[in-house]
């Protein structure tokens, strides 16, 4: 082919898959970016002038030459939304990116949170799925490249799902058998309004009689039962709906006491445990069973003082030292609590680590002597 033929041979200045010039005619016009004897001038205006530029020629082969411009300094960070909300069972995704140089590391947390976001984090994206109402809130992701200062980005999460709902039970009036009476309180936590209602056994819903007073205010129900009897011992539910759904929490009215809390606090051969229950009878002990990997089950019998009257609401507490344990060993336990009236509550499981044994100061002070004893000798030798 007659080469005069030739097409002329173009110059292309690429910046990303943006096209700049065409030799010498600009496409792509910004007034940082000029030509000058073929040779393309950048003016570093900021970060958004980093990035791949290239230069290819229309020739067979396509040659390119690829310069990378990197603006070092404090990293910018960006998400893909500010806000999101997530449902019940979903996920939660946040993905924050950043372009800076040098790269930058990302990191996760929520504020009032100090959970380790860590294990959640692959490819600086935030997964977290089975979503409840507790991972509502704000995440902060923050970028560090050692330039001042970090890059910090904030996404607010909300929550859509059903109610969470949470009943306590308060005895009034134990000492007078005319009087005697409970309350039950019903704590809902909601986006939306909710609607609460109770129910009596398999009954239907409750509503104000001489027995029942419910007072309802805001996200809060409480059930008033002002003179208890046998005929009104059952199980009470709370009921709490809203546009996702239907949740309960259900609570037993019995002359039983209820399930007792246990709090331990162990140390290498003993350990300090306090339990409590609430109850409309009086308490007169807490059966406890111990049992470590080896040997027998170990059974107390923690009685509470005759005397003793009961705390507010018919609570009853007590703090007792278990002792001859073996160091750095696990146990497992149970407490019932038991009335006058020999009716037990229902068993509460509990388990605890006893510590290691610590090398005591006088050992330190022991092994000091001999070496000076061995130290003495060897110069008696010499």
């Amino acid at each position: 082919m007659d080469k005069s033929l030739q097409e002329p041979l173009l110059r292309l200045w690429f910046f990303g898959d943006s096209v700049l010039f065409v030799d010498d005619t600009p496409l792509f016009y910004r007034n940082y970016f000029n030509l000058q004897n073929k040779s393309l001038e950048v003016t570093m205006i900021g970060p958004e002038v980093a990035g791949k530029y290239t230069c290819r020629l229309s020739d067979p082969k396509e040659s390119t030459l690829v310069h990378q411009i990197e603006l070092l300094g404090p990293p910018v960070i960006e998400t893909d939304v500010d806000e999101l909300t997530a449902r019940e069972g979903g996920n939660i995704l946040i993905h924050c990116k950043s372009s800076s140089a040098p790269e930058p590391t990302i990191t996760y947390a929520k504020e009032g949170s100090d959970v380790d976001l860590s294990p959640f984090v692959q490819n600086s994206t935030l997964r977290i799925s089975g979503v409840t109402r507790e991972h509502a809130g704000a995440y902060t992701c923050t970028a560090k490249n050692g330039y001042e200062p970090d890059g910090v980005k904030t996404v607010i999460v909300k929550y859509e799902g059903r109610p969470d709902v949470n009943v306590s039970i308060q005895w009034k009036n134990l000492q007078d058998e005319q009087k005697k009476g409970v309350e039950l309180t019903c704590k809902v936590a909601s986006e939306e309004n909710a609607t609460i209602s109770w129910r009596k056994g398999d009954s239907d819903k409750l509503v104000g009689s001489p027995e029942y007073e419910i007072l309802t205010e805001n996200a809060v129900s409480v059930l008033r039962i002002n003179s208890i009897s046998k005929e009104l011992f059952d199980n009470y539910t709370c009921v709490a709906s809203n546009q996702y759904g239907e949740t309960s929490g259900i609570v037993e009215i019995s002359s039983a006491p209820i399930k007792p809390t246990v709090k331990v606090t162990p140390s290498d051969v003993k350990a300090e445990i306090a339990v409590s229950t609430a109850s409309p009878y009086r308490v007169r002990k807490f059966e406890l069973t111990l049992k470590g990997k080896v040997g027998e089950p170990r059974q107390f019998d923690l009685a509470l003082s005759e005397t003793e009257p009961a705390g507010a609401n018919g609570k009853y507490e007590l703090k007792q030292a278990l002792t001859q344990l073996t160091p750095d060993s696990d146990y497992e336990g149970t407490v019932v609590a038991i009335t006058e009236k020999d009716e037990r509550s229902a068993p509460e499981k509990f388990t605890f680590h006893t510590e290691a044994t610590q090398i005591t100061s006088g050992s330190a002070q022991i092994a000091g002597c001999t070496l000076a004893l061995i130290l003495a000798f060897t110069i008696i030798q010499a």
